[in-house]
């Protein structure tokens, strides 16, 4: 799952391993507990896009995980910070 956009999909073990080099940086794999749950959402589709304004238990593990990813946040306030500095 794209913890980022809510992005879903399902893996086949045959595909996995040649799709997991590209996919690696944004997909997380779902935990365990977790897997009925992504099933459910998926239905028979390979891929699908989780609605994460929805409050479950899948869309509440991608937002916590989406928050331990560092955005740049601390240098977009530096740069802001900076920015009001220069137009004082």
């Amino acid at each position: 799952m794209d913890c980022g956009t809510g992005e879903l999909i399902k893996l086949y073990p045959d595909l996995a391993n040649s799709l997991k080099q590209e996919l690696n940086p944004r997909f997380t794999p779902v935990p365990d507990e977790l897997r009925a749950d992504a099933e459910a959402e998926l239905g028979d589709q390979d891929r699908v896009m989780v609605d994460m304004e929805q409050d479950t238990p899948l869309t509440r593990w991608a937002k916590s995980q989406n928050k331990r990813v560092d955005h740049g946040r601390k240098a977009r306030q530096q740069m802001a910070k900076a920015s009001r500095r220069r137009n004082r």
